[in-house]
């Protein structure tokens, strides 16, 4: 099945669209409630990228402010601004699947339109993928500067994902933006899952990367819409969709409960013939509380790994684009 998409069309995320016009670089970015900030960044990018050939993709990820009105005044001034606006909030890593996909460079940076990950540093990256690095990192010099609760959470989650959950390739501080190859973002967009890290996606790939550090800065305008419930939920995404730890940890438990039970139940017996039977029901207590609370932990855990099997097999669309401007495709969709 074949569909033509104009400026008010819908389309469905099962492909990777194939634009007519191809740029050298392009920078996918998703905005929610980001219409401060648009404007700044497309003249820092101006600026950083004089020389280089680019295309600015832009996914509004269904914004409740001018967003999408300040990204459809940017592309009529500059034919190099491409912009989409979701029919529904989808998070920002399958907007940047969407803006992949509608991205025709022969590598892709993946920043937020904040403004924290300075444009700047784009010519350095690009320099070192014209060097044969296929992914590029972008890192942090120095830590963020967050409560200690946030930074011990935030450091114990990288060493978990790259000695126990295997992603090795993830940078050992964590990264906040990269840069890939298009052969890269071919492989990326292959993946149709919906409930994803797209950072550990990349590191999962295993390809050649290498990393340049930085300073965070200061964000511009606005508040950010990065929730606590949005990192618990990248953090279950990650564990769950890369690992069966959680899984093994289940049995590990099953298996503790049972010999714990198994000893208690001979000391238990020893009392009751040789030494002070238990009185009351104070430890009967405890150790029901204790069996019912891991069951129900365990029921949690199988609940996220059921639930997204469900979501996968639904098979529904992962993002539907409402609007589109200075973007002129063809897409074919799966029937």
């Amino acid at each position: 099945m074949r569909m033509e998409i104009n400026n008010l069309g819908w389309y469905f995320g099962h492909s990777r669209i194939k634009v007519y016009s191809m740029s050298t670089f392009s920078i996918v970015t998703p905005a929610h409630n980001e219409a401060p900030n648009l404007l700044l960044m497309h003249n820092r990018l101006t600026e950083a990228l004089k020389g280089i050939d680019w295309e600015w993709v832009v996914v509004d990820d269904n914004s409740k402010d001018e967003t999408f009105d300040i990204i459809t005044a940017l592309s009529k001034k500059d034919k190099r601004i491409k912009g989409v606006r979701l029919a529904r909030n989808a998070g920002s890593h399958l907007a940047i699947f969407c803006g992949l996909e509608l991205a025709s460079g022969e590598c892709m940076a993946v920043m937020a339109s904040d403004l924290e990950d300075p444009p700047e540093l784009l010519p350095e990256m690009i320099e070192k993928w014209r060097n044969g690095s296929k992914i590029i990192w972008a890192t942090r010099k120095s830590p963020p500067k967050k409560s200690l609760i946030y930074s011990f959470f935030a450091n114990f989650f990288h060493i978990f994902t790259r000695k126990f959950i295997g992603l090795s390739g993830m940078p050992k501080g964590g990264a906040d933006f990269f840069l890939i190859d298009g052969s890269v973002a071919e492989h990326v967009c292959r993946f149709k899952e919906k409930n994803l890290s797209l950072f550990a996606l990349v590191a999962w790939l295993g390809m050649e990367s290498t990393s340049v550090v930085y300073e965070k800065q200061a964000r511009v305008h606005g508040r950010s819409s990065w929730t606590f419930r949005k990192r618990t939920k990248l953090v279950l995404d990650t564990l769950v969709s890369f690992s069966h730890l959680p899984l093994r940890l289940m049995s590990l438990i099953g298996i503790c409960s049972v010999t714990i039970g198994f000893a208690l139940g001979i000391e238990i017996l020893y009392n009751v013939y040789f030494g002070t039977p238990p009185e009351g029901f104070t430890f009967l207590a405890i150790i029901i509380l204790f069996l019912g609370g891991s069951q129900i932990v365990m029921l949690g855990i199988l609940g996220e790994y059921l639930w997204r099997t469900l979501d996968e097999a639904r098979d529904r669309p992962r993002f539907l684009i409402d609007k589109m401007v200075g973007i002129e495709t063809k897409a074919k969709l799966k029937p």
